[in-house]
């Protein structure tokens, strides 16, 4: 099944800044869970599945050394209307096999996450609020419009 969100895709489920190598990590990690669903036929059982780069470091430790990578969120939901969504029960040995494998073959990973929260209250997916440093000029003129008496109105 074709994956509803192609558009934004990645940046969407990127939180926090957007960099070249958070992309890149999201991209392999995504990769790997999809991969995986669709070997284990778990694919047809989920609307949307997908991993998540949650912004969040945390300390682990690769080769010896400790190490300081980040948090990887993995997301299986099923709905029919996607207004509310229901968890895909994932078997669990499927789940640690994913994170293990995300873990281990992704630099810059230390851990991954399963998210089971439904819709609501959770979204569908997690979203990347970047709309607030980028409001446009357009944008604050016609909100310092509405705040001006009719005299003093900008045309």
């Amino acid at each position: 099944m074709r994956q509803p969100f192609p558009g934004p895709g990645l940046a969407v489920r990127c939180l926090g800044e957007l960099t070249k190598e958070k992309l890149d990590i999201l991209r392999k990690a995504d990769f790997i869970f999809r991969d995986e669903m669709a070997k284990a036929k778990l694919d047809r059982k989920a609307q949307q599945f997908f991993a998540v780069m949650t912004n969040v470091k945390s300390v682990g430790v690769r080769n010896g050394a400790r190490t300081f990578g980040y948090v990887i969120a993995i997301r299986a939901i099923s709905t029919s209307q996607f207004v509310k969504a229901g968890i895909v029960e994932l078997p669990f040995k499927f789940v640690t096999m994913v994170a293990e494998k995300i873990a281990t073959k992704v630099k810059g990973v230390n851990r991954v996450v399963w998210d089971i929260t439904p819709k609501p209250p959770a979204g569908m997916r997690p979203k990347a609020r970047r709309h607030a440093r980028a409001r446009s000029s357009r944008w604050q003129a016609r909100r310092m419009r509405r705040r001006l008496p009719g005299a003093f109105r900008l045309q």
